[in-house]
Order: C-alpha cells, then sequence, then structure tokens
C-alpha cells in the first residue's frame, strides 16, 4: 500500500484547512507519499524518543498530535528539530501533524475523550473551543472516573471552590485551555465546572477572583490520539496494514512529581 492512501484518507477525516489560525499542522515531503509503506509511526510528539524509533523501525510515515514548533525560526536555531527535519528527505519520511485539525473535529479528541469517560451525553460542537456536556455524578466520583483513563495521573482544582453536590453539566477543552477573556468567563460561569489542563499560576488566581470551578487533568491526556488514530487505522485498513506495520509510540519518561 502507499502511503498517500493513508494520508488522504487521514486528511479526509481531520482535514488541516480547520486547524487553529496559530497552528502549524501540516503535511511534509509530498514527495515520499508515492512510496510503498513500510512502518507507519503514531505519536503525540516527534521528540528524540520517537525519532529514534521511526530509525529503529524504518517508519517512512509519521502521524504527530503536536507539531515539533509553532515559530518558524525554531527550524533554523533548534539543531534537533532541524536534525529531523534533514532527516525526513535524506530518508524517505513524511511528517503529517493534525493538532488542531483532530483536536476540534466532532469525531476527533473530545469525542473519544467522552467515550473514554462513558459520557454520552455532549455536543460535539465547540462553544468557542469548549465542548458542552451532562453528567450526573459528585466531584468525588468525577475525578475517580477521570483517573481511570490512563493518561491522567493527577486531577488539581482549588481547595476553596465550592463545586455543587450533584454535577450536572460542564465544559472542557483538552490541552492548554483557561482563558481569561472576560466572555469565555461569563461561559465558564454557566457550568457547574470546567474540564482543561496545564493552569498557569495566574490562571488559577483569575479563577479565583471570577469564581470559577476549574479541574484541571494535565496536557499528557492528550496521548489519547495515539490509540485514537491507532484504531482508526487498523479499522480503515484491516486487509491492508499489518499490526507490525503500526508502531504507537507512547511517551517513554514521566515528569517525576515529589
Amino acid at each position: 500500500m502507499k502511503i498517500r492512501r493513508i494520508t488522504d484518507w487521514v486528511l479526509k477525516q481531520f482535514p488541516l484547512r480547520n486547524q487553529l489560525s496559530f497552528d502549524n499542522a501540516k503535511l511534509i515531503n509530498h514527495k515520499n507519499l508515492t512510496n510503498q509503506l513500510t512502518k507507519v509511526l503514531v505519536c503525540a510528539d516527534y521528540d528524540r524518543f520517537n525519532f529514534e524509533l521511526a530509525k529503529k523501525h524504518n517508519a517512512n510515515l509519521i502521524i504527530s498530535h503536536h507539531p515539533m514548533f509553532i515559530n518558524h525560526q525554531d527550524l533554523k536555531s533548534d539543531t534537533f528539530i532541524a536534525k529531523t527535519y534533514q532527516d525526513f528527505y535524506q530518508n524517505n519520511r513524511s511528517f503529517l501533524v493534525l493538532h488542531t485539525a483532530y483536536d476540534f473535529n466532532p469525531n476527533g479528541a473530545h469525542s473519544y475523550f467522552f467515550k473514554l469517560l462513558k459520557i454520552k451525553k455532549f455536543d460535539p460542537n465547540p462553544i468557542n473551543h469548549y465542548y458542552q456536556f451532562e453528567i450526573d455524578c459528585s466531584l468525588e466520583q468525577l475525578i475517580s472516573n477521570l483517573k481511570k483513563i490512563e493518561y491522567i495521573d493527577q486531577v488539581q482544582y482549588l481547595s476553596k471552590t465550592k463545586f455543587k453536590k450533584k454535577l450536572k453539566k460542564g465544559l472542557i477543552c483538552l490541552g492548554s485551555g483557561y482563558s481569561s477573556d472576560q466572555l469565555d468567563l461569563e461561559l465558564f460561569k454557566r457550568y457547574d465546572l470546567l474540564i482543561t489542563g496545564d493552569l498557569k499560576w495566574s490562571s488559577w488566581i483569575n479563577a479565583i477572583n471570577h469564581e470559577i470551578n476549574v479541574i484541571d487533568i494535565g496536557h499528557h491526556v492528550e496521548s489519547i490520539f495515539v490509540d485514537h488514530i491507532g484504531e482508526l487505522l487498523v479499522e480503515k485498513f484491516h486487509d491492508q496494514l499489518d499490526k507490525k506495520q503500526l508502531i504507537l509510540g507512547h511517551s517513554q519518561f514521566k515528569i517525576i512529581k515529589r
């Protein structure tokens, strides 16, 4: 099977034209697409570990959630990024980044996350990048359910936050989704809680000042991309893609918390 068969299908599901304006989702090394697929590596980040994994398995297609850079100057100033881009062309590898084209697709990150969390009532169309959902449980039960997802190792919230005994409706934006914009704050206040990740200290202060009930589940949760894209490829190309040709490049490091 030619590489183009996979990239064409993936891009039909998650068109790059739908990425957010700041993003750098793209397909690199188009000339390589006519070659036969050796192996495909799916990863959340094309870091040093996955770079070595691609070389080890001779993968000639890499599908990554995050771009290696947003600022194009990094391609010149970061020696690792420059080395990987050189490798794409020297060793015939195509590099497909989906990022926000996947995150905010009706069948992308959030729909898959709700499936993992077993939430059936949600709107696949976001309000300013925030997805509405309905639940009927306590904060303790929600946290317990969240921590059953493999890529959520901690849940943070403010000790002074007054959550309702029964949570009914919430908003979620995976990744770094907290906003101090006044319109967004007004939106948050209409819901029992906001779930997002990577809150800065200034965001916690803002949440205190405006009484926003926010839960931080970190950024590692976006590694669900690896499993989801892997499942989609197996389902679509089950008769053309050998299991040995699919490599799931999960993070090979942990941030140690003491």
